[in-house]
């Protein structure tokens, strides 16, 4: 696949993802400070193979990061299906929380949700004749 036909990325809400397609942007005019050098430094620093023992040179290492910083990641666009999930599932620690009957109605919901599981998983196992 060409790259000029990524018009888009779609990736989780996490905040490396979207830290990682906020400063790669295309058409970024983001100045990298000092802070954001150095995370950048840490990623390709843990991205080295440690079970190689020949030195990475300065220049090397200067290179490697031009390049890195040149990079230019397409448009992003968070998950939707992630974000109503991630909604969904605080909103429903949120609930259970406050309410002692939302708990117990969800807490039983949940044990018969398992207990299904249990007969599936039971259903999906090898018949033994005797």
């Amino acid at each position: 696949m060409k790259l000029s036909k990524i018009i888009k990325t779609i990736t989780d809400n996490g905040s490396n993802m979207v830290k990682a397609f906020r400063i790669h942007r295309q058409g970024s005019d983001t100045v990298i400070n000092e802070e954001t050098l150095i995370q950048n430094i840490d990623v390709m620093h843990d991205n080295i193979d440690h079970g190689d023992h020949d030195a990475l040179t300065l220049s090397q290492f200067l290179e490697s990061f031009e390049e890195f910083e040149e990079l230019q990641l397409p448009n992003h666009e968070r998950c939707a299906t992630h974000t109503l999930h991630l909604i969904a599932s605080q909103d429903k620690y949120k609930a259970r929380s406050q309410s002692n009957s939302y708990k117990k109605m969800y807490d039983t919901a949940m044990a018969n949700v398992e207990q299904c599981g249990i007969y599936v998983r039971g259903l999906l196992k090898p018949v033994k004749y005797i």
